[in-house]
């Protein structure tokens, strides 16, 4: 099918730096292990926001 070649493609380097930054979201489906990493990258994010902020 005719414009189909380009999903799915992903270069090496543009795949580490998505998920070297566990917070930025990337293009495409978002699997409930994606989900699930992204909850949990969020709340240490707040959680240490938090923590500078009290002390």
């Amino acid at each position: 099918m005719e414009g189909d070649e380009d999903f799915g493609s992903t270069s090496k380097s543009t795949w580490d730096e998505t998920f070297s930054n566990p917070i930025q979201v990337s293009i495409g489906p978002v699997t409930r292990a994606r989900a699930k990493k992204f909850k949990d990258a969020l709340i240490g994010l707040i959680q240490a926001t938090w923590s500078q902020a009290i002390a």
